[in-house]
């Protein structure tokens, strides 16, 4: 059977493995973010193009 401090010592070590975790899918979705802001940025540029 687990203890308290058992149970803590566990959760800490989790934290620290998902806070990486965590911060990488965050970075991730302002890459996203980015992208489809490019992606709208080039297709104004495109409509642009076609119109001159």
């Amino acid at each position: 059977m687990l203890t308290k401090t058992d149970l803590t010592a566990i959760d800490k070590i989790v934290q620290k493995r998902t806070g990486p975790l965590e911060k990488g899918q965050a970075s991730l979705e302002k890459g996203q973010a980015s992208l489809e802001k490019g992606q709208a940025s080039l297709e104004k540029g495109q409509a642009s193009l076609e119109k001159g």
